[in-house]
């Protein structure tokens, strides 16, 4: 008995992230007024969601840690029980002259954030 010769078939698929993309902009504003808070204490911005997930800005005037001398600017996870990775520039724009400065930036390799984590970056 010959066998049969069936035409073989061709299947493609994609695998493709799922991403979302947003800009939280926090002002601060009386900048001045809110320095000699002390080092640790914070101002948090608003809850914002992006991909399904709750961010927030905090915001550190005195520093963190004892950084009297330096500004700490935190990304942090809300979302209970949740792992999300992203990408982010934190910036900062002086209003003055309209010109911003990166605080920090990962926007090659996306960071992993664990409800229980933030990213602390300082900028003096």
């Amino acid at each position: 008995m010959a066998s049969s010769q069936r035409p073989t078939e061709r299947r493609a698929s994609r695998c493709t992230p799922v991403m979302a993309r947003a800009t939280l902009a926090f002002e601060i504003v009386a900048y001045s007024l809110h320095k000699g808070m002390g080092s640790g204490r914070f101002i948090r911005s608003p809850r914002t969601s992006v991909g399904g997930y709750e961010w927030c800005i905090r915001y550190y005037p005195d520093g963190d840690e004892g950084e009297e001398d330096h500004v700490s600017v935190y990304l942090e996870l809300l979302s209970k029980g949740a792992r999300a990775r992203a990408l982010y520039d934190l910036r900062l724009l002086n209003q003055a002259n309209g010109l911003s400065s990166s605080v920090t930036s990962c926007l090659k390799s996306p960071t992993v954030f664990d409800s229980v984590d933030t990213i602390k970056n300082k900028y003096a």
